[in-house]
């Protein structure tokens, strides 16, 4: 492989516990130094006003909600920054919040989207077939 090549791998967990199963074969890269981690953590307060700024947020008022809603946590961020121009519940939970561009009224696609945020893998449509009352939507409720 070229050293010219840089691959970024994010997970939950550290890359020595994130597959305990896992024989290791990435061990001596990680032994030699070709390997490196950089643990990741929460935004400080300047970090997630820098974030808001560069999605053009510039409002104290909301800047500082977003700031209470998210505790500098990057995914809840960037979720509660996806629409900028859209509104958020400051009253709301998390979910509702990332729910909130799939109206109410389409309760199966809501659904569905909170049941395939639970699994642990990657999914197929045919997994969603587990879901009985999503079918027969299944197909376009799954793009």
């Amino acid at each position: 492989m070229s050293s010219n090549i840089v691959l970024v791998i994010a997970g939950r967990d550290a890359i020595g516990t994130s597959l305990p199963d896992d024989p290791k074969r990435w061990l001596p890269l990680f032994d030699d130094g070709t390997i490196h981690t950089i643990p990741l953590d929460v935004f400080t307060e300047d970090e997630t006003r820098f974030y808001l700024e560069q999605r053009s947020i510039t409002n104290p008022q909301r800047i500082n909600e977003i700031s209470l809603l998210s505790r500098g946590l990057p995914l809840y961020l960037s979720i509660l920054t996806s629409n900028p121009e859209g509104r958020i519940d400051p009253h709301a939970e998390v979910v509702e919040n990332f729910l909130r561009w799939i109206p109410k009224r389409e309760s199966k696609k809501r659904q569905l989207v909170l049941n395939a945020s639970l699994f642990t893998h990657p999914f197929t449509k045919d997994d969603l077939a587990a879901f009985s009352y999503a079918e027969p939507e299944c197909s376009n409720l799954y793009h």
